[in-house]
């Protein structure tokens, strides 16, 4: 078999010389796959194979589809697709209608014919940071097996880390795709609120929910973000062409709190190395992001609209709901209805104050998550559950109590050896400029496997 490609760039540059076709990218991607990592819910390779026949029959047609033409691709089990049926982390399977039948993004890369490897495994409902799943479950973090993955897009991560796929379909509530993408070495994009559609995966939160990427780089994150923005394939960002006069707001609030040994000390470093590359780093106060932190740990924004699918439209799910999960469910339903409203209205409050204190700046820039991946079996009791979780999305539920665009990269590694994430955030809207800046901060901190090496475990 010919060299593997590492990631969607090399794919891409790869498939368009010929040195590879869909269908080597596709045989790759099935001995790369790890089942006692667990990334998927539903693991289709011959359903692979044929999907890189077609791309392979395609291009020696002299068809171009789009720039996924031929590349593994996964998708969340939140994401509906004819073919495969939708969990969502759940026991049983939810109603083919509408949970069988492709969204816009999902459509998106059916057009281009991306080879779409399987349903990887999400937390319950991705109703939480850690990834743990007692129905399917929990996907192991290949830099430590005996950690949590992050979540909830957990799969989503451990898909590209072991490199069954080159790019994964994920979303992020409060962190849900920059929490896994930052525990496994991995970049990962959260698009602005309102910024793709949200049509076709199962809601957790219809004001918080964005969609978003996990790949192996920026510029991977860049190629899927133009490939899948707007009504046609577009071209990827580029990157900036240094970072002269690039400024950086680090906020002095709770994003620096109780951080795991070795977080702040990464990210410190990361950020002294973009200062001497050119960047200026504005430490200011940001009285905003203390007020969404705040806004997160005391509102339960999510769980009522949870609570209301599951009531309403899934009835019978909610007997089967995992512990860890429905504690935090029937919580909120002791949600008064002003208390949730007005906590709406606080978030659209904050986020336009935000964008206002931030006009200055190029992006917010923080750790991405505060603590080590724990033990997994260090929070399968409820009590245990809750306060790691709430540690775990706190940094990055600032990113959508803001309603803003959120992309994690790779800083270092912590005193545990475990990967730790540094976190860029910008506003709605601005998601092409911040991954352009990510590219740029990329090309002088190193790739994943340049800054952390590659995983022990693997």
């Amino acid at each position: 078999m010919p060299e593997a490609a590492t990631d969607l760039a090399a794919a891409m540059r790869a498939l368009a010389e010929q040195h590879l076709s869909a269908s080597d990218l596709a045989e790759q991607a099935i001995a790369a796959h790890d089942p006692a990592l667990n990334a998927y819910a539903a693991w289709t390779p011959e359903t692979t194979r044929a999907q890189a026949a077609a791309a392979d029959a395609a291009r020696q047609a002299g068809a171009t589809t789009g720039p996924l033409m031929g590349v593994p691709v996964s998708l969340k089990d939140i994401y509906a697709a004819a073919g495969w049926r939708t969990y969502a982390g759940s026991p049983k399977a939810l109603p083919a209608e509408p949970w069988e039948r492709d969204g816009p993004l999902v459509a998106k890369l059916r057009r281009q014919l991306a080879t779409i490897t399987g349903k990887t495994n999400t937390v319950e409902f991705a109703f939480s940071g850690l990834g743990t799943n007692p129905h399917w479950g929990t996907p192991r973090n290949p830099w430590n097996r005996a950690r949590v993955a992050g979540g909830s897009s957990s799969g989503a991560a451990v898909s590209v880390r072991e490199g069954s796929a080159l790019l994964a379909l994920g979303t992020d509530t409060a962190g849900s795709i920059r929490v896994p993408a930052a525990m496994n070495g991995l970049a990962g994009l959260k698009m602005g609120a309102g910024q793709w559609p949200t049509e076709g995966i199962v809601p957790l939160s219809h004001l918080l929910d964005t969609p978003g990427l996990i790949a192996r780089t920026a510029q991977d994150l860049a190629i899927g973000y133009g490939a899948l923005n707007g009504d046609a394939p577009g071209a990827a960002p580029m990157a900036r062409p240094d970072l002269t006069g690039v400024r950086l707001c680090v906020p002095a609030q709770v994003v620096w709190d109780d951080t795991a040994p070795g977080i702040a000390e990464a990210v410190e470093s990361a950020l002294r190395e973009l200062e001497a590359a050119g960047a200026k780093l504005l430490r200011r106060d940001v009285p905003e992001v203390l007020a969404a932190v705040e806004v997160f740990r005391t509102t339960n924004l999510a769980g009522p609209d949870l609570y209301r699918l599951l009531s309403t439209e899934l009835t019978g799910w909610l007997d089967t709901v995992d512990p860890s999960i429905r504690q935090r469910l029937d919580k909120a339903t002791d949600v008064p209805a002003w208390q949730w409203l007005a906590a709406r209205a606080r978030v659209a409050e904050l986020s336009r104050a935000a964008a206002e204190r931030l006009r200055d700046c190029d992006a917010l820039v923080a750790p991405t998550v505060a603590l080590t991946p724990p033990e997994i079996d260090a929070v399968q009791a409820p009590d245990a559950f809750a306060r790691a979780n709430g540690f775990a999305l706190r940094n990055t539920a600032v990113g959508n109590y803001l309603t803003m665009a959120g992309v994690t990269l790779p800083a270092g590694l912590d005193a545990a050896g475990m990967p730790v994430g540094l976190q860029l955030l910008g506003q709605p809207g601005g998601e092409a400029g911040l991954l352009a800046l990510a590219q740029t901060v990329e090309r002088v901190l190193g790739t994943s496997d340049q800054r952390l090496g590659t995983p022990p475990a693997a």
